[in-house]
């Protein structure tokens, strides 16, 4: 065994079981946060490097710049949403390239269930669109063009009130990768991890102290089953002050 430096190789077959490997080593785990005075502490190492057993590695959500479940302030939520904020804007993170023609109207939705102390469970439907990804490109056709996220942002002027519960959702189905499959997107638990973005909110995760590591053992957690496609659901609350 040997430890390096370097990351591993990204793996860009379609079918790993087909075709040789180019790579023969064999990667167990990455270990952050190096101190060589200290032991290295479990929550220092990944094994989410490993390669899972199968034809082909799924596309999954790995991030979103959201506490799932939590409640913001109505003056959070609009930086959140990027309700005045052109460099705002809800943020979805991938574990692999994304195909940029398929982040289509309708993909993602914003819907709002009115809740409060009045009459509740109203809807309304709130609109929004993607900002430009920064793309990879490997010619100048647009169906070669990849992202491994996406901002999506309101562009409307309505206003929340208390109680209320906005609901997004990514129609993953419609998702494609470089090929051509459909991001895996089941929010299993609502566990997928906050990342840190510009917009992101000081709001810190409280966290749960059971399934902090998804079943096959190996964290962080991501979306999806193993079975591809489906629908991201995800939701948060939003109070006065």
């Amino acid at each position: 065994m040997r430890v390096t430096g370097c990351e591993p190789p990204v793996d860009e077959r379609c079918d790993t079981c087909c075709e040789p490997c180019e790579h023969t080593v064999l990667w167990l785990a990455r270990i952050d946060c190096v101190d060589w005075y200290e032991p290295v502490r479990r929550n220092h190492v990944h094994m989410n490097v490993r390669r899972p057993f199968g034809r082909h590695l799924p596309t999954v959500i790995t991030g979103i710049n959201w506490i799932h479940g939590h409640t913001y302030t109505i003056d959070e939520a609009k930086d959140l949403l990027g309700t005045l904020d052109q460099d705002g804007g809800l943020v979805v993170r991938f574990s692999a390239d994304v195909r940029s023609d398929t982040l289509r109207p309708g993909v993602v939705e914003l819907q709002v269930i009115e809740g409060g102390s009045g009459r509740n469970a109203s809807t309304w439907y709130m609109g929004g669109s993607f900002a430009e990804p920064d793309l990879e490109s490997d010619e100048s056709d647009e169906c070669d063009e990849f992202t491994q996220e996406f901002r999506y942002r309101q562009t409307t002027r309505e206003t929340l009130q208390d109680g209320d519960r906005v609901l997004i959702t990514v129609r993953a189905a419609f998702l494609l990768d470089r090929c051509c499959r459909p991001v895996d997107g089941t929010h299993v638990g609502g566990r997928v991890p906050l990342i840190r973005t510009g917009s992101t909110l000081t709001a810190e995760h409280g966290g749960d102290d059971c399934c902090d590591l998804p079943p096959s053992g190996i964290g962080p957690w991501t979306s999806g089953t193993g079975a591809g496609g489906d629908v991201f659901e995800s939701w948060f609350f939003v109070k006065e002050r």
